[in-house]
């Protein structure tokens, strides 16, 4: 059986069990929406929502797996006419307290890896930090449509 937080920002680690998945469902109201419109530089966002669960890897690592799904609406850039995309992906996030957080010097190039993503775990996981990184990731590029 696992816990259902409600939809919620954030979940703090010390509430988590490590016998029991936590289930997750993350859907913004209609302001929420409209600031996330306007940080992505968005015409339109619409059906934003992260569902999932984290749940306990090893002795002190939380891996969370979940759906993001959105319709956003962005500017073709030759004709500027609105283009609708529907976005369903899947996100994984692995976080550890054995993650390391560097931050690289002014102008060096840093490589991201492509598959899941490890990341430092503190006192809570940050489910909207993970819904709005994820939803910008997943954005089409702006190009000619």
């Amino acid at each position: 059986m696992s816990q259902h937080p409600q939809n919620t920002r954030a979940i703090r680690v010390a509430d988590l069990s490590a016998r029991r998945p936590v289930s997750f469902d993350l859907a913004p109201d209609a302001a929420e929406m409209a600031r996330i419109t306007a940080d992505l530089g968005l015409l339109g966002l619409r059906k934003l929502r992260l569902r999932g669960s984290l749940t306990a890897e090893g002795r002190a690592d939380w891996l969370l797996r979940a759906d993001l799904g959105a319709t956003v609406i962005q500017p073709c850039v030759v004709t500027l006419d609105p283009v609708q995309t529907r976005i369903d992906e899947p996100v994984i996030r692995r976080f550890s307290p054995d993650a390391a957080l560097e931050i690289p010097e002014p102008g060096v190039e840093v490589e991201i890896p492509e598959d899941d993503t490890l990341e430092p775990l503190g006192t809570e996981i940050d489910l909207w930090r993970v819904m709005v990184e994820a939803l910008s990731l997943a954005l089409p590029p702006l190009s000619a449509q």
